[in-house]
């Protein structure tokens, strides 16, 4: 630590020269990892937390402040130390300790204490004069700096000074997106910004990073710095021709410093798989000598060892990540694009259903802007005729919809129908090879070819120049800001695919993204919670690896993703009829890649027959390919192992079901070592489960629906195996029936079924017994034989398995029904509760509510009112009218009132004051404008004009909008934290220095209804802090007070996903709060009034 800094303020002008200074001093000796760093943090926050401790007892203002703020001590804290253990090969400094660590000291003790942003950067500058900064010091530097701040509590916790400057610190620094500060000081990234294409500066920043991480890697490969690195990619840059060789990207992914890409490691991992699978066969024969053993062992054996190669090539690949553009202003007239779903009109009513999951598509990418168009490529079920009486009612109540949506939005909505064709194959019209004749046919009307699509509702002409198809299906969830980073892939110019020869060579014809499973549909029934991955979206997310994509480039095709129009006809139009997964050979044509860091969201089936079904079908389309296998029908090998792999999966539990009944009705030790690697393969994830259980028993758990940790592997397990021959059953069909149609009949190679029509399936005892017929004998079977086989009778468990089924299809999680007399006392308590507001609000008080009426002592009415107690009256009046509590004329003319009022309130861009005199319809000094009384303010008023609609009410409605609309809510954010300001105080003219951080807050209306609206990005919702507590083995989200208005007011407007985070973090407050009060006794805390008076005999208020 230079002296020069002890003890010594040193302005914020003068800290680059001193920084460059103390980077002259820290001689770097060496090489170490993070986890000293990371126990030097544990044993300071160890010392803090003994002063907290002492501090309860003591009333000095450093005590109060350790004890307000030590959860974000805490957090802070341990996330630096965190981040510290997971770093590896940090630069060292003499006399130990890190040469990060070095300068982040240096730098808290340069200001007491106080680290900004601004001190921040030019500290780092300075530094990176003297001695450059790896990139691994450059992204850790935050950390350690936070870590520095609580070693400077830990070292003075009795000094006011000392903690208040290093937690307010520690606060700016954990709401500040420090990206910038630290891209800025990146000398790495300064030099590729002089990309002689032009395309670095305008990549995303995970691109950017990504880069900047490959560079990384081969400076330490090649023992020279990241500096010499990007220089020389830059020169190779630069003395290219026209073309993807402009871009330093292509020297640093595709011809990495001029050689070839070395990466692959695809070749070695079919080749483990292939002997581990066969070592693992032929050890169980060889131990128990029995070739059965051998025989019954493989297919089970091939799953054991693909989970484990799997897994082990997720742990130790680097995922292969895509690189994208940055889109701050929409997409690029270049980069057009047609949101595209794929469905059938089965009803009138169909049409208009997905015109408004179209509408929200819209919605949640309005970032794209004009260049996004939005299509149903609606098709007609198959029928005995090419016509059917229904057809025209059908298409007209779909194109009455897109019409409407056309007209809201002045165009962009497409309506595209299709006419039924013959199939000589199956007897029927139906549309021509169904979803990828729709593709297809799109494809062909942009490319200016002749198309079978008639554009039914919506202008032609912006069609013929799109350039990329978003192709969706009728339940997929296309989520915020996922096309515009689709989108955003294309365009990169080192995906811009090269065709040769019918097949993509180079680039990306189809790009697409991670399907996430919908939290609805993850925790509706027992079945799916179970089986399930785990609903949601996580802000937290980040690359994740795909095998085939990480080892070979090869990412496939999920069926939903983005299309280049132009190769999708170059590469996939003579692919023959009938081609049910066209999705994987269109993968292998067109080089699909794997976008690991975007996401949809999907529907997961929510029993085991519609499970069944959709697995049936899939198993078809697997083995119908088969005849894409051959060497000869041009696809390269990694494509072709693909294919072979999906048919292997397909009879593994054919397997499986094989070894476990051979044990039980024929137990030798070749039997029994075969069923013993059928149970090794079924519980392979249980180990990696009780690593994670380790952890989660130091954090505590929190109330979760879904099947997690060892237990819900065991669960899912066993349920798995109760069922397992039904698997099997399915799967073997349908390969057998996949090889008939293919080589034999011709016949039904498109046959299928919509997931909805599979939901829609009897889920009677009866369906299960007459769908799993197979099981049923197979366990009566199994009985039988236990007369001369006791063992045998461990299979008859499987005659339950249609009970199962049934039971597993049951468990939907329904609202809870009142009962007639819980229902009465609820609406006399709403006619009392609605009273209040009929009495005051009043012409006396401009109809505007009062804040409170005090009877004892007998002051009356408080002659205030506020932004959230407007906008609950307006709401109330309506409530009132829809529960009978009121008559609808006068609900609606006291709503006209409050607007009347309201609208002529004195307000500041737009915005209510915090406080009203309701006499003088006066703001109150000092005149205050609160962020989270806007936010209620503006939902409520949302609420309010979607209700006042649905009474045929508009003009009201356009009012209580307009009001909401005019409020400025871009005037309360930081832009630069990402998160709201707590208000401003309009006097002063001066933004509040607080911040409303966390998602448990009563602000996360405001941030929700500002991201909806798109007045905020969503990386507001992603910078809302989900910092955990504990209570007694319970985990929940951190607020502010613990009190219940900040977990629970927010739920009046917002839907409480049931088995989400903040579904999770609602139970664990009431939880608390139950077990803060004795048995029986009132419970629950919120800002109130309480037992104090004031001098004009007010109670006082306490939040």
């Amino acid at each position: 630590m230079p002296k020069s800094a002890d003890g010594m303020y040193i302005p914020t002008e003068r800290l680059a020269v001193f920084a460059a200074n103390t980077a002259r001093e820290s001689f770097p000796r060496g090489r170490t990892c993070g986890a000293a760093a990371a126990r030097r943090t544990e044993r300071a926050l160890g010392r803090v937390r003994r002063a907290r401790d002492a501090a309860e007892n003591a009333h000095s203002p450093a005590a109060e402040w350790l004890l307000d703020n030590w959860y974000l001590i805490e957090r802070e804290g341990l996330g630096a130390a965190e981040e510290f253990a997971a770093a590896r090969r940090l630069r060292a400094v003499s006399g130990g300790g890190t040469v990060i660590g070095f300068g982040a000291a240096a730098l808290v003790r340069s200001g007491l204490g106080e680290v900004t942003a601004e001190r921040m950067g030019a500290f780092l500058e300075g530094f990176q004069r003297a001695m450059p900064l790896e990139r691994a010091e450059l992204t850790l530097f935050a950390a350690a700096v936070r870590a520095e701040l609580v070693a400077y509590i830990a070292a003075r916790p009795e000094d006011v000074q000392v903690v208040s400057s290093a937690v307010t610190s520690l606060r700016t620094l954990s709401t500040l997106d420090l990206s910038a500060v630290i891209e800025e000081a990146d000398l790495t990234d300064a030099i590729l910004r002089r990309d002689p294409a032009g395309i670095y500066p305008g990549m995303d920043e995970r691109t950017r990073g990504m880069y900047l991480a490959e560079i990384t890697r081969l400076a330490r490969k090649r023992r020279t710095s990241e500096q010499k690195i990007a220089q020389t990619l830059l020169s190779l840059a630069e003395g290219a021709g026209p073309g993807e060789a402009r871009h330093v990207g292509w020297w640093l992914l595709e011809k990495p410093l001029g050689g070839e890409n070395a990466r692959g490691g695809a070749a070695a991992y079919a080749a483990a798989n292939a002997a581990l699978t066969v070592a693992v066969s032929a050890a169980a024969g060889a131990l128990t000598r029995s070739v059965w053993s051998a025989v019954l062992s493989l297919l089970p054996a091939s799953e054991l060892v693909k989970g484990l190669t799997d897994a082990a090539v997720l742990r130790f690949s680097r995922p292969r990540l895509i690189p994208r553009m940055d889109l701050p202003g929409g997409v690029p007239e270049e980069g057009l694009t047609v949101c595209a779903v794929s469905a059938l009109l089965t009803g009138e009513g169909s049409g208009r259903e997905i015109a408004g999951k179209i509408e929200e598509y819209r919605h949640a990418s309005r970032e794209c802007g004009k260049n996004l168009l939005f299509a149903l490529l609606a098709d007609l079920p198959e029928a005995r005729e090419r016509d059917m009486p229904e057809d025209a009612a059908r298409i007209a109540a779909a194109k009455e919809a897109f019409d409407e949506l056309n007209e809201k939005y002045s165009g962009g909505f497409y309506l595209l129908c299709r006419p039924r064709v013959y199939s000589e194959r199956d007897g029927r019209y139906m549309p021509r090879e169904r979803k990828r004749g729709a593709i297809m046919a799109l494809a062909a009307l942009t490319q200016g070819l002749e198309s079978e699509l008639t554009v039914v509702s919506g202008d032609a002409a912006p069609l013929r120049r799109v350039k990329y198809i978003l192709a969706l299906d009728s339940d997929t969830r296309l989520l915020p800001g996922a096309a515009s980073e689709l989108i955003g892939a294309m365009l990169h110019p080192l995906n811009r695919p090269q065709v040769e020869a019918g097949m993509v060579v180079r680039g990306r014809g189809v790009i697409h993204p991670r399907m996430d499973t919908e939290l609805e549909s993850a925790v509706k029934t027992r079945f799916s919670r179970i089986f399930a991955p785990e609903g949601g979206t996580d802000p937290y997310s980040s690359a994740c690896g795909e095998v085939w994509m990480d080892l070979a480039g090869r990412g496939g095709f999920s069926g939903k993703g983005i299309i280049d129009a132009a190769a999708l006809i170059e590469c996939c139009s003579g692919l023959p009829d009938g081609v049910l997964s066209h999705d994987a050979i269109e993968g292998a044509l067109l080089r699909g890649g794997y976008m690991s860091d975007t996401a949809l969201m999907d529907s997961f089936p929510s029993a085991p027959l519609p499970y069944f079904k959709r697995l049936h079908r899939w198993t078809r389309g697997d083995w119908q390919n088969i005849r894409f296998m051959a060497p000869n029908s041009g696809l390269p090998w990694a494509e072709r192992l693909k294919l072979f792999d999906s048919l292997r999966r397909s009879l593994v539990p054919l397997g499986m079901t094989a070894s476990v009944f051979f044990a039980a009705a024929l137990p030798s030790a070749g039997t029994l070592a075969a069923a013993g690697v059928s149970a090794a393969a079924l519980l392979s994830h249980v180990p990696r489960s009780a690593a994670y259980a380790l952890v989660a028993r130091r954090e505590g758990r929190g109330e979760s629906l879904s099947c997690r940790g060892v237990s819900g592997e065991l669960e899912r397990a066993a349920a798995r195996a109760m069922l397992l021959p039904t698997e099997a059953a399915v799967c073997t069909g349908a390969a057998v029936t996949a090889l008939w149609r293919t080589f034999v009949s011709k016949r039904n190679l498109l046959q299928w079924q919509t997931a909805a029509q599979g939901e829609s399936a009897s889920g009677t005892l009866g369906a299960y017994l007459r769908a799993m017929w197979p099981q049923c004998l197979l366990g009566a079977a199994s009985a039988g034989a236990a007369i001369f086989v006791p063992s045998a009778a461990a299979c008859a468990l499987w005659l339950a398995g249609p009970v199962l089924g049934k039971y597993l299809s049951g468990g939907q999680l329904r609202p809870e029904r009142l009962s007639g007399e819980d229902r009465e006392y609820l609406l006399g308590e709403v006619k009392r509760m609605w009273g209040y507001f009929s009495t005051f609000c009043c012409a006396e008080y401009g109809y505007l509510p009062p804040d409170n009426f005090q009877e004892q002592p007998p002051v009356g009415a408080a002659a205030r009112t506020s932004p959230t107690n407007i906008g609950l009256a307006l709401v109330s009046a309506l409530a009132a009218a829809d529960l009978g509590a009121e008559e609808k004329a006068r609900s609606f003319a006291l709503i006209e009132n409050i607007l009347d009022t309201a609208e002529g309130l004195p307000k500041w861009r737009g915005h209510l004051f915090n406080w009203y005199d309701i006499k003088k319809l006066a703001p109150l000094e000092p005149k205050y404008v609160s962020t989270v009384d806007s936010g209620n303010l503006a939902a409520c008023l949302t609420a309010l004009s979607a209700g006042l609609r649905e009474y045929g009410r508009g003009d009201l409605a356009e009012r209580a909008e307009e009001l909401a609309a005019g409020m400025d809510f871009k005037a309360l954010y930081d832009k630069r934290r990402r998160l709201f300001r707590i208000g401003y105080d309009v006097d002063r003219g001066l933004l509040s220095e607080g911040l409303y951080d966390l998602m448990s807050s009563e602000a996360r209306l405001t941030g929700f209804y500002a991201v909806a609206r798109g007045i905020v990005g969503r990386r507001h919702w992603r910078a809302l802090s989900r910092a955990m507590v504990s209570c007694a083995g319970r985990r929940g989200m951190a607020s502010w007070t613990g009190t219940m208005f900040e977990y629970l007011m927010p739920e009046l407007f917002l839907p409480l996903k049931t088995g989400g985070a903040l579904w999770e973090s609602a139970r664990f407050c009431l939880f608390a709060q139950r077990r803060d009060v004795d048995p029986g006794q009132p419970w629950g805390e919120s800002e109130s009034a309480f037992y104090s008076l004031d001098g004009a005999l007010s109670y006082r208020y306490k939040a």
